[in-house]
């Protein structure tokens, strides 16, 4: 791992269950296709029918200040899978995220 920097796949070297976050994402973004009503941000932070089971919820236990693994708990490797994670989900459309 270069000082400073981490990759998403030295993150899922180190915890390969960052891969079932980003499979959670991606699901979203399938099932989404075609739907009047998109919000990225209920299904990452939880909101509406998502309450409670968001997707950076189970983030923070596996990267960041709370992970387990000595090499995970950084800012850095927060950031890079919270990235990479987010930008797997679709598009806002529809809802009050839009315009901000």
């Amino acid at each position: 791992m270069a000082q400073n920097k981490i990759t998403w796949n030295e993150l899922v070297e180190f915890e390969p269950r960052l891969l079932d976050l980003a499979k959670e994402a991606l699901a979203y973004k399938k099932a989404s296709r075609g739907k009047k009503y998109v919000c990225a941000n209920d299904r990452w932070y939880g909101y509406g029918k998502w309450r409670d089971r968001g997707i950076k919820m189970d983030l923070i236990y596996l990267v960041g200040w709370y992970a387990q693994k000595p090499e995970l708990k950084t800012m850095r490797a927060y950031d890079t899978a919270y990235q990479h994670i987010y930008h797997l989900l679709p598009d806002c459309l529809n809802c009050a995220c839009i315009g901000r």
